[in-house]
């Protein structure tokens, strides 16, 4: 049942991005983020209150949730508006072997060397899967996008971790 759900979770997460890509014809990409952020403020605050919120720790959470939409959300949207989705997206996805690697320093979790192996792998295969066959050094700007979106990728690692 877990793969189903995951590999549905993915088909949503693929669909929402082609129409978030698609939103950008008529909207700006900051218009787009007020929305999403409404959107998940709607859907996180009832989850908040059902599940154990707590006064006393408000500000905490009002502080780790702007900077997690700083770092998170509105990189995302900037990146996805920025290339191909075909790219982009690919890249991004890539975000939690990036959270992997953040939490090993900031949480001190343990990675044992295969992981460490297969992580390196996937950042690899992710970056060959994005690359051209032949990079010409006039195209190079145009592929500025995948460094963009490796800082995106980043980004929502840290927000992860954070």
């Amino acid at each position: 049942m877990g793969v189903a759900l995951a590999i549905l979770s993915s088909l949503l997460i693929a669909a929402g991005n082609v129409f978030l890509k698609k939103s950008f014809k008529d909207f700006t990409p900051a218009v787009s983020f007020f929305f999403f952020s409404i959107f998940c403020l709607l859907i996180w605050v009832p989850f908040g209150l059902n599940f154990g919120f707590s006064f006393e720790k408000m500000w905490l959470g009002i502080l780790a949730g702007v900077i997690s939409a700083i770092f998170g959300q509105l990189s995302y949207i900037y990146v996805i508006s920025k290339g191909e989705l075909s790219v982009t997206g690919t890249i991004l996805s890539s975000y939690s072997i990036y959270t992997i690697v953040f939490s090993y320093f900031f949480n001190n979790e343990r990675l044992s060397f295969i992981l460490v192996s297969f992580i390196a792998l996937s950042i690899i295969g992710t970056l060959i899967v994005c690359l051209p066959e032949k990079v010409d050094k006039s195209d190079l700007r145009r592929y500025s996008n995948i460094v963009i979106a490796v800082g995106g990728a980043l980004c929502i690692a840290a927000s992860d971790t954070f």
